[in-house]
């Protein structure tokens, strides 16, 4: 009896860890922390009609270019959607794939169905008004300086202790 009894317990322990297992790969799987499109890529489906693709320039937009350490990436995202990929050189979204950015131009160069195309990158506008600068409360002018952060001890000369005045000296780094 004693013998199944602990047989069944690590039964059911073996169980339980295989449970919470697979529900942790499937939270790491579907995190709502991670990247937009840093989910695994489906494998690519087979085509059995090839169909005419259209320009890249006319499903895409550049919208954004980012330049470091040599290293340019760039930001295309399909007309009309809100958010877009960021795409290193050679990289892909679709079948459009990034080959370089030409900075005097100001456009991307994709190759998509064999054939090289430019996207400009996308001209900003501004929409709505200009947010207006919050004056700080009355009462408080900026940032607190030293007399206005602390209060000060009320003196009504009857005291025999005296407070010190506290004092914070900023030495610069050599």
């Amino acid at each position: 009896m004693r013998r199944l009894l602990s047989a069944s317990c690590l039964l059911l322990v073996g169980v339980s860890l295989w449970a919470e297992t697979d529900s942790i790969e499937s939270l790491v799987e579907r995190s709502p922390f991670l990247p937009h499109g840093y989910r695994k890529s489906e494998p690519p489906r087979e085509q059995t009609s090839r169909a005419p693709v259209a320009a890249a320039a006319s499903r895409f937009e550049l919208i954004g270019v980012v330049a470091k350490d040599g290293e340019v990436t760039v930001s295309l995202r399909r007309r009309g959607e809100k958010r877009g990929t960021w795409l290193a050189p050679g990289e892909s979204i679709e079948d459009v794939k990034f080959i370089q950015f030409h900075l005097v131009r100001r456009e991307a160069v994709v190759e998509t169905g064999g054939r090289r195309e430019t996207i400009p990158l996308k001209a900003p506008t501004v929409t709505g008004e200009i947010p207006a600068v919050i004056p700080p409360p009355p009462g408080r002018g900026g940032f607190p300086t030293s007399s206005s952060a602390a209060p000060k001890p009320q003196d009504d000369g009857n005291s025999s202790v005296k407070i010190p005045v506290r004092r914070r000296v900023i030495v610069p780094q050599k």
